[in-house]
Formats: structure tokens, sequence, C-alpha cells
């Protein structure tokens, strides 16, 4: 991904990661750490510790990062990884751990129940900050679309209670769909990890 009109700083203290934004429209930090026992217990993810949405500003700055950003092909680790697993099984091809745009609003950018808060408080500013994260689906989803890739992983940790029935419907479903139906018209195939209750979904 190539930042235009970003202004990108990442400074680490310790096990704790700072990253700041600045932007025309402002500026955002977030914050990401691994603890010791993390660490001890094989954790590959760190625990955010700020998110980039805390206030209602922020999502402006965060739809300017979006609205200024190119993605382009980056095959080398999936080629090196598909040789090397050979005839034995399948390399998958990895996207994104979110379906859609809101999701990615709801999982990278904010607690759980402030999503919920904003979503009901402020909608167009959610809603505005989907749109603008869209062309990033959209160019993730076409170079995946065009890879060597026969199955492609997108989205996931979806939950019959946070991402519930008709939520689901109405943002992830489709997203889901869509792609699937790109993905086939190649000869390619759509994965996706639920995680969670699904039986309602």
């Amino acid at each position: 991904i190539t930042l235009e009109e970003v202004d990108r700083r990442v400074t680490r203290h310790g096990q704790e990661t700072v990253v700041e934004y600045h932007t025309p429209a402002g500026s955002i930090r977030t914050a990401s750490v691994f603890t010791e026992e993390m660490l001890d217990a094989g954790a590959s993810m760190s625990w955010t510790t700020e998110h980039a949405i805390r206030e209602p500003h922020d999502f402006d700055v965060v739809g300017h990062i979006f609205s200024h950003l190119r993605v382009e092909p980056h095959l080398e680790g999936y080629l090196a990884r598909r040789a090397e697993v050979g005839e034995q099984g399948l390399a998958i091809g990895y996207l994104l751990g979110t379906a859609c745009p809101i999701q990615h609003i709801m999982k990278e950018f904010m607690p759980l129940e402030q999503f919920f808060y904003a979503l009901h408080d402020y909608p167009e500013k959610v809603h505005r900050l989907a749109e603008q994260i869209g062309p990033f689906f959209q160019q993730i989803q076409q170079i995946g679309a065009e890879s060597p890739a026969e199955v492609l992983l997108l989205g996931g940790n979806y939950d019959d209670s946070i991402t519930y029935p008709s939520f689901f419907e109405k943002y992830i479903f489709p997203a889901l769909h869509d792609y699937a139906e790109v993905l086939h018209r190649q000869g390619k195939f759509l994965m996706t990890h639920t995680h969670g209750e699904n039986q309602r979904l």
C-alpha cells in the first residue's frame, strides 16, 4: 500500500508500537502491544491499546487516508508458499480479515461498543467512511481475482450476536456473495473464516 498526502511515523517502545498519521484533515495515532504473557503463549497478533477512531472528527482523518492510498500486487510471498506446498496441498491467497468496509471499521478502527454507538448516533459518518474505504476493497479484490491463487480468503470473525443476522444480511453477506461471483467467473473460489456462533447467519 502506498500512501499519498499522508505522513506516517512509526515508533517502538519495548513491546509497544505507536503509529501516527498526519494529514491535511488532521492527525490520528494508534498503539498496539505484545505483553510477555502473549509472547510466551505464542501470540502472533498484538493487542490494540489505542484505536484509530476515538472521536467523530477521526472519521474524517481515516477517510482522508483511505482516499489517498494505492494498493499494488505483492505476490512474491504467495508464490513462494505455493512452491513450498507443491502437490501436498493448496496455498490460500490471503486478502483481508474483513469482508466489507463496515466490518473493517468495526474490527480495525474502534472498540466494538463504540462502533455500535457511532452507527446509531452518527450513521452518516460511519457510512461516509465506508464509502471512502470501498475503493481499497475493490483494488484488493481485483488483485486477488487476477492473481494465480485458486482460493482467496476474505473476511472473518462472524458471530450471530455481534454481526447479528440483520447486520450480516445488510452489510457482510452481499459483499461475500458479490466477490464469490467474481472469483467463480475466474474459475476460483472464495474462502471466509466464520469463527463464532453462526447458526442464525
